[in-house]
């Protein structure tokens, strides 16, 4: 797949999670592809003994009901604007998917990230119906910060 402009969305602030949830979604268009490059996911938990909390990233079936986010270019800040769209707050959630990735994460630890070789990037369709989301469950609330980034060819 060739290079494209690069962009990322966030949560656009620490969002607060007390049970599984959707922290960012970003859907597809009908004029390009999308590579996820990759994502990072942090907490604000303060005990050392809380328990992790569980982060997937997965194909959705329908959008839910969220606020727009704000996507930029990172590979040009004078560039074209994306094509896909992101989506964060969600007031319901959308439907899951296959799942792409699920571990654990420390809500006291240091933020992880995934970047994706590319050969094994998920990729986007060319429909506004594909969709990739992250969500999140803890096992007490909990804020959350969310960066997620994509390139579109």
């Amino acid at each position: 797949m060739p290079f494209g402009p690069t962009f990322a969305i966030t949560g656009e602030a620490s969002e607060a999670v007390s049970a599984a949830e959707t922290v960012v979604q970003l859907r597809g268009a009908t004029t390009v592809r999308a590579q996820i490059l990759g994502y990072k996911v942090s907490f604000d938990g303060t005990s050392a003994a809380a328990t992790p909390i569980r982060v997937r990233v997965l194909r959705q079936t329908t959008d839910g009901t969220a606020t727009a986010a704000t996507e930029v270019n990172v590979s040009n800040p004078d560039g074209s604007a994306p094509a896909c769209a992101g989506f964060h707050s969600f007031t319901a959630e959308p439907t899951a998917g296959g799942v792409l990735d699920d571990f654990f994460v420390h809500p006291q630890g240091l933020p992880y990230s995934e970047f994706y070789p590319e050969e094994l990037r998920p990729v986007l369709g060319m429909a506004a119906t594909s969709r990739i989301g992250i969500e999140v469950t803890p096992g007490a609330a909990v804020n959350c910060a969310v960066t997620l980034y994509w390139m579109e060819c």
